[in-house]
This record gives structure tokens, sequence and C-alpha cells, in this order.
């Protein structure tokens, strides 16, 4: 996996590792999550809106997404939401296409 981290954790930019061994950083130090494989598959995941409320956790095999757990309220209507590109044309093509999805909503 790759992921954005914002410095919270004490690093910047990229950090790689293997999903499920490694953690994968949450709460406020995380960004944009890229599973991929040697074949060239790769799936982005972010948040879609609320980006300050948004967050994700790493369970033994799963990855969980929602608002992040220091929350002790949220207001009425309040909305949370995610988004996942896939694409079998590497990291690049699935960021970029992450990237103009985001921009064009």
């Amino acid at each position: 996996y790759g992921i954005f981290e914002n410095g919270e954790s004490g690093a910047w930019g990229p950090r790689l590792g293997e999903w499920p061994k490694d953690d994968i950083v949450g709460g406020l130090s995380s960004g944009p999550i890229a599973l991929f494989n040697k074949r060239g598959e790769a799936l982005v995941i972010s948040s879609h809106g609320s980006f300050m409320s948004a967050s994700h956790d790493q369970g033994p095999e799963t990855l969980d997404f929602g608002t992040m757990g220091s929350l002790t309220s949220l207001p009425a209507g309040f909305s949370v939401s995610h988004v996942l590109v896939a694409s079998r044309g590497g990291v690049n093509k699935a960021f970029r296409a992450w990237g103009d999805h985001l921009l064009s909503y």
C-alpha cells in the first residue's frame, strides 16, 4: 500500500508498506490510500467530503471508514462520504482518475 501522511506522525509525503502486515495510519495523519499489486491493479480510497471529520481505521484484515472516533456529536443532516477509484493501469492512473473525480465533483 501507499498512503500520504500530513506530518502528524512525524512524516510528510508518501509511506509504503505491505497490507495487512504493516499498519496504515488513520486519523488526522492520513490522506488518500492506494492499494496495489504487481499486476498493475490499483485502488485509491479517500474522503470525498467532510475531510476534517472523516477517518479510517485498520482492523485485522479490514479498512474501516467513517467519522473520527473523537467526535461526540454530529449536527442534524451531517454526512460523510468516501470515494474508491479502481484502475488496471497502475497507481499513477488510479491517482489521476481519483484527482479528476474530486475536481469534477
